[in-house]
């Protein structure tokens, strides 16, 4: 167990004994109701161990734990909810029916156990959907490590501020790739590697017909970024 896990399970195993202490030093009637209200308690606090590991567990990095506090908030809300109730009901143990105490345990629960359910689907759509985007930005940022990293292989002047501006038309470029645009941005990077090797050689002349043509290419590609978003 990690030092995490081990405080998780000391919290919920002072909160199971501190309940049941309350529960069995108070003097409440120890009938049918008490015992129910009890057990139910007792499933409120340990099945913490299980939403909590769920909420938290999954991901290691901390953007998919920062997902999981709508997980563990429900479970909170449902285990404090169920003490509440289990103490109402063993203080009125005498007075309260059986079926009453059951059917409201029973329904917190599965309420509980919905808002986990819809709690856990979205945290893993939500986390879908970032590998989404880091994947289809992937492609346009190392782009645009090389087209910057070129400014510097230069000396000259012109030549430096020509690569400049072919940096900054790949910084201000749409960031997200699509299917219709892999065709296009493999073409890119080839062309980026054949310019770094013009600079490399003070070919000046094949350098600025290089920026020229990829800097056509990257409208091209904004363009078909800008299509394909209006579908």
């Amino acid at each position: 167990m990690t030092k995490n896990e081990k405080r998780t399970l000391l919290v919920i195993i002072i909160i199971a004994v501190v309940f049941s202490t309350i529960a069995f030093v108070v003097p409440f009637i120890k009938n049918s109701v008490f015992w129910i209200s009890y057990v139910f308690a007792i499933i409120a606090v340990l099945v913490q161990l299980y939403i909590l590991k769920s909420a938290f567990g999954k991901g290691e990095s901390q953007k998919s734990k920062f997902y999981g506090f709508p997980i563990a908030r429900i479970g909170a809300i449902y285990q404090v909810a169920q003490l509440i109730l289990s103490l109402i009901f063993m203080t009125f143990s005498t007075k309260a029916p059986i079926w009453i105490a059951i059917v409201l345990y029973v329904v917190i629960l599965g309420i509980a156990a919905i808002g986990f359910v819809a709690a856990d689907m979205v945290r893993d759509e939500v986390e879908k959907q970032d590998i989404k985007i880091e994947t289809d930005i992937a492609c346009i940022s190392k782009l645009r490590t090389i087209s910057a990293s070129l400014v510097e292989l230069s000396s000259e002047n012109e030549i430096k501020h020509l690569l400049q501006e072919l940096a900054d038309e790949f910084r201000y470029s749409d960031p997200v790739s699509s299917d219709a645009t892999e065709i296009i941005e493999n073409e890119l990077e080839e062309l980026l590697q054949v310019l770094q090797n013009t600079v490399i050689e003070a070919k000046n002349d094949e350098t600025t017909i290089l920026c020229k043509k990829i800097i056509i290419r990257l409208i091209e590609r904004n363009r078909i970024c800008k299509a394909y978003k209006k579908r």
